[in-house]
């Protein structure tokens, strides 16, 4: 009785195992497609970016970077609070915050709302590249 007990026990575990094996590769199959179309997209915008750069609009490519920074701000934001992102995620939203405390956009409200209760990064915590721009005077422009 014990042997038959412990044996159907091992064969749920192992049917259960096999399942799960199964369906994690199946999910990965599927999100990868998705992940390699998101990283062309997102290639194919840097490239226009620093085509931009290069030909000397770099006022046409600071706002494709701006863009681009506040649609991926506010899809993480989107859906949940600055709170239940991961360490990693709710750095880069501060990181964004900051960035918009100094540049602010002039047409995304939805962003701003969604920045609103983001706590407030210190700039000795920002790269010296943004450390500068944010303890520059406010309402002085930098070159770009």
């Amino acid at each position: 009785m014990i042997v038959r007990s412990a044996a159907l026990l091992l064969l749920a575990l192992a049917t259960f195992g096999a399942g799960y094996a199964f369906g994690h590769r199946a999910a990965l199959g599927e999100a990868m497609p998705l992940l390699a179309a998101e990283t062309q997209y997102n290639l194919a915008q840097r490239i226009e970016s620093l085509a931009k750069l290069r030909s000397g609009d770099v006022s046409g490519a600071v706002a494709d970077l701006e863009g681009i920074t506040d649609a991926a701000a506010s899809n993480l934001l989107q859906w949940r609070a600055w709170s239940d992102l991961e360490p990693g995620a709710q750095r880069s939203i501060q990181l964004t915050k900051a960035y918009r405390s100094r540049f602010p956009s002039s047409n995304n409200d939805e962003l701003v709302a969604l920045l609103a209760p983001v706590p407030n990064l210190e700039a000795r915590f920002c790269s010296p590249a943004l450390r500068a721009l944010l303890e520059q005077t406010p309402g002085v422009e930098s070159k770009p």
